[in-house]
């Protein structure tokens, strides 16, 4: 078995994210394996040495599998379509096309987003990837089942955007919109981001659209106050972000908002504690989602999910809103002080579901090889086959009837000549 994981090339910036964790911090069995890692793995910074979260789940692999299965590390700064094809499998872990688009130079990031679109063997499927890259995709998804979003506009096309810019304010009035959000589809960590107020002149937010358009963004999405929404709210009703391995609910981070840029993320709950009422019920919604939403599938192989987050918070009439899904999250890793956290072992629990979504993957290639293979063919491979099948009967019938006529000229035809001549 040969696993490819997509890891992040810039360290310093997974520094930045909280993405980091201290090689001390770690089991002595996974601190030993650290002594095996390309050098370009580790993060050195104020003398101690660190692991993103990508790389914390390769050391597990690597440490847990010996040589029994190979983990290839996929730079995807030098990435070939050849490094992806030598795997049975590569999994987009944490640097996904979004990531791409905001850090590398066009040119490169084509290159990339190509490789990965391509590719046979990408998990998720690339289909999976723009239901989520695109929000307003599974928000439409997710509305047309009943789930309940917040209410969009979505504008893609910047060829008419004045026309465009006139329907969303007509959808706005008509729908009875207050203060709204702007945000652009592939956008990440608040960049693009814009609160609106119900007062601010129509041409400052055309200008702001026009900006997102020009720096290369494919659509935005105008949502309806999301944000302000759940800052306002009192108590711990904030946006909750619920962590699914599998279908299975494992952790969940809340945030506690200090003031309008945001707040400082805490572990809410795990598996292995018992929810209150209200958890339970965000953990059923949450759920609810990941039964509802598309499954991935690569190369006609219905596979588990392997890691999703929900993200959740009240609309205006205090319902459960679903306000993201990430299949590419953060994982928060530097709450690894934290010691409900650490208890998860959330790396081991990823890279066991990277193996075993491995084998499906594998096991359903087996069984279904032969049938894969008859309908890969063209017609005029088809013929050939069933023409080489049909002279290979015809072959078969001829050694037959020559094999009977011998054995029936043997035993019957011989002997009653004999008997014929003596008599």
């Amino acid at each position: 078995m040969k696993i490819g994981i997509v890891v992040a090339p810039f360290l310093l910036q997974e520094l930045n994210k909280g993405e980091i964790v201290d090689i001390e911090a770690l089991d002595n069995d996974e601190k030993v394996c650290t002594k095996n890692l390309s050098k370009e793995l580790i993060l050195d910074q104020d003398k101690a040495h660190y692991l993103t979260s990508d790389v914390l789940v390769i050391n597990y692999l690597k440490c847990k599998t010996g040589d029994n299965i190979k983990i290839n590390v996929v730079n995807p700064l030098t990435m070939t379509a050849d490094d992806l094809e030598e795997n049975d499998l590569n999994f987009i872990l944490t640097f996904n096309i979004v990531e791409a688009f905001h850090n590398f130079p066009r040119k490169k990031y084509n290159v990339f987003k190509n490789l990965i679109e391509n590719a046979a063997n990408v998990y998720p499927n690339i289909e999976f990837q723009d239901f989520i890259d695109y929000k307003d995709i599974y928000y439409s998804y997710l509305k047309r089942h009943s789930i309940n979003v917040q209410d969009f506009y979505t504008i893609k096309d910047s060829n008419h955007l004045d026309e465009d810019f006139a329907d969303f304010f007509n959808y706005k009035t008509i729908n009875g919109w207050g203060d709204y959000i702007i945000k652009p589809l592939y956008g990440q960590e608040g960049i693009g981001f814009s609160m609106i107020d119900k007062k601010m002149d129509v041409v400052s937010i055309q200008y702001k659209i026009e900006e997102l358009f020009t720096s290369g963004f494919p659509g935005i999405i105008f949502q309806k106050e999301i944000i302000s929404n759940f800052v306002k709210k009192t108590g711990d009703k904030n946006e909750y972000r619920t962590y699914f391995i599998g279908e299975k609910y494992i952790y969940m981070t809340a945030e506690k908002w200090q003031s309008d840029d945001g707040g400082e993320a805490y572990i809410h709950n795990t598996y292995n504690e018992q929810p209150d009422a209200e958890t339970k019920n965000i953990i059923e919604f949450a759920s609810h989602v990941i039964k509802t939403i598309p499954k991935i599938v690569v190369q006609n192989n219905t596979l588990k999910y392997l890691l999703l987050r929900i993200d959740i918070t009240y609309d205006n009439n205090d319902e459960l809103v679903v306000s993201e899904i990430e299949y590419v999250p953060s994982l928060h890793v530097s709450l690894y002080k934290d010691e409900k956290f650490k208890k998860l072992k959330i790396h081991r629990l990823l890279g066991d579901e990277i193996i075993s979504v491995t084998n499906q993957f594998i096991d359903n290639q087996i069984l279904n090889e032969p049938k894969n293979a008859l309908l890969s063919m063209d017609r005029k491979d088809k013929f050939y086959q069933y023409l080489l099948l049909f002279l290979l009967m015809l072959l078969i019938t001829i050694v037959v009837f020559y094999l009977l006529n011998k054995i029936s000229w043997k035993f019957f035809k011989n002997p009653f000549a004999s008997k014929i001549k003596k008599g």
